[in-house]
């Protein structure tokens, strides 16, 4: 058997499906640049503000949603060419190679280290979108309502 073989299985990730994979994730990255502006309260009102808070952190809930799938997906691709290599390798090992030794061939292979690379930039801008829902809207919609209630005080505290 070729190594070329080992190439052409169906968990195998295509040169086309690389560059899809990583064209949607500069995509998502490229949200995630405008995620500050959408975060900060500077310079809008609190109704403006109020309004966002509803909105934006459900569409990062989506975008990271999305990218959970996709890490899981990948996740399933690596151990799958993992377990092809590894029968392969072992079925082709005219030197009896301990599993040790064959581990290493596969963690050395091209086709599975181009695999663990997608996974860990997918793995990568979800915890992005991960961070941003956490410490970004969370704190946010916090701030928020203790805006909302300074001015709810202070209404009550106007003298009539």
């Amino acid at each position: 058997m070729t190594s070329t073989r080992t190439t052409r299985k169906s968990d195998a990730v295509t040169p086309a499906e690389v560059q899809q994979i990583t064209e949607d994730l500069q995509r998502y990255d490229a949200e995630l640049e405008q995620a500050e502006a959408r975060i900060t309260l500077r310079g809008k009102s609190l109704a403006e503000a109020q309004k966002e808070q509803t909105a934006w952190p459900i569409y990062y809930a989506l975008r990271r949603a999305e990218l959970s799938i996709m890490s899981k997906r990948m996740d399933a691709r690596v151990s799958a060419i993992r377990g092809r290599l590894h029968r392969w390798y072992k079925e082709n090992d005219a030197l009896n190679s301990s599993e040790r030794q064959l581990d290493k061939y596969v963690d050395s292979h091209d086709e599975f280290l181009t695999a663990v690379e997608l996974q860990l930039y997918v793995d990568e801008v979800y915890k992005k979108y991960n961070e941003i829902l956490e410490y970004g809207f969370d704190k946010r919609g916090f701030a928020l309502r203790d805006f909302t209630q300074a001015r709810i005080h202070e209404i009550h505290n106007e003298i009539l």
